[in-house]
């Protein structure tokens, strides 16, 4: 219901006689990012609670070198330079 779907609301509302647009989930082919913990709420309030547990993420530490390391969320630390994988 966000981004480029936005358009697709009204045109949803209207087809669908005004029953509730409900977005549960906020989801890509790799991954769940996050759940919307008011699934009712209208399409422009939409805020999704950003769960880090749902998937894996791996970085790599940027500002090593030449060495490649690459790190896991957790190892992520503040004031360096990290690229997501």
């Amino acid at each position: 219901m966000t981004g480029q779907m936005a358009q697709h609301i009204p045109t949803l509302e209207f087809y669908s006689n005004k029953l509730p647009l409900i977005s549960s989930s906020y989801v890509s082919s790799e991954t769940m990012f996050g759940i919307n913990m008011n699934p009712l709420c209208k399409p422009q309030d939409v805020s999704y609670t950003f769960m880090p547990h749902f998937s894996y993420f791996e970085f790599l530490l940027v500002d090593v070198g030449d060495e490649v390391k690459i790190v896991d969320l957790v190892d992520v630390k503040l004031g360096c330079h990290h690229k997501s994988l």
